[in-house]
């Protein structure tokens, strides 16, 4: 049985990884972009 903390900081990253998923895929998109700089 994991630990309730353990639990809180899971569901606490994947509310981030959900936020932030956009903004994370339009910097991907320029990294991999060769002409952006």
């Amino acid at each position: 049985m994991a630990k309730q903390s353990m639990k809180a900081r899971e569901a606490k990253r994947a509310k981030l990884v959900a936020k932030f998923a956009e903004k994370r895929a339009a910097l991907k998109a320029i990294i991999s972009d060769v002409n952006a700089s």
